[in-house]
């Protein structure tokens, strides 16, 4: 007498003639044709290929050993920081009878490209506002007040380590610095061009981050007989990865 029967393929191309009784994520139980009130009897899932039922239906079986080798989704390779925050005024640029600068503020946006390991491409725009105020010497005993506007075309490079919490990162960047002078109540203005360098770094928790940067740049205002501004702030802050 002939039982209908399910045919379990290895992949060593064995075949194993039985009843299916049941499939979990690691084994495959069944029982063989000849002995059907017999004991489960289990078999690693790995190494069956496929299982041909009594039906004709044919089941191939995915293995965790395949799915080890499928390949993983390739993470963002561009990706956008917006930031802002406080800026420092040090050094010259802070000086009474120097930049006479005062604490301000700036906003930027920073873009990274990755690339091969943890160093990566970036490039970033920033816009920064002092204002200042110059205070003459006796026996002049004058006030000046306005604001200096600072933007920046930096590229660079950026390390950033791989962890599923918290990144830390460190960048170099350098580029062209614009910079404005106003004096209030329309005394003058001047505008200048420069170097820029722009270092950072910080760290990157989901989708925020922290960090420092060191404005320094060197613009040099040929309308306000041809000074060169030492221009030195240290930025601390916060931002927005999308």
């Amino acid at each position: 007498m002939t039982h209908a029967q399910d045919v379990i393929i290895l992949r060593n191309g064995e075949e194993l003639k039985g009843k299916v009784i049941e499939i979990t994520l690691s084994e495959i139980k069944y029982k063989k044709t000849e002995n059907l009130e017999g004991p489960l009897i289990s078999i690693a899932k790995d190494d069956v290929y496929a299982i041909k039922y009594e039906n004709g239906a044919i089941d191939l079986i995915k293995h965790t050993i395949d799915n080890a080798k499928e390949k993983k989704p390739e993470p963002n390779k561009v990706t956008t920081f917006l930031y802002g925050g406080g800026s420092f005024p040090i050094s010259y640029f802070a000086d009474k009878q120097g930049g006479s600068a005062l604490t301000g503020y700036t906003v930027g946006v920073d873009v990274k490209i990755k690339t091969q390991g943890k160093l990566n491409f970036t490039y970033g725009f920033n816009y920064t506002r002092h204002p200042f105020k110059f205070e003459a010497s006796p026996p002049n005993n004058y006030t000046l007040k306005g604001h200096f506007d600072i933007a920046t075309l930096v590229v660079g490079l950026r390390y950033q380590t791989v962890s599923s919490r918290v990144q830390f990162y460190v960048g170099v960047l350098a580029g062209a610095n614009f910079t404005s002078l106003r004096v209030k109540k329309n005394i003058g203005s001047a505008e200048a061009l420069g170097f820029a360098f722009y270092p950072a770094m910080g760290i990157v928790k989901n989708k925020f981050t922290l960090g420092a940067k060191y404005l320094a740049a060197n613009p040099r205002f040929r309308d306000f007989h041809n000074e060169l501004l030492p221009v030195k702030a240290l930025q601390l802050v916060v931002g927005l990865r999308l």
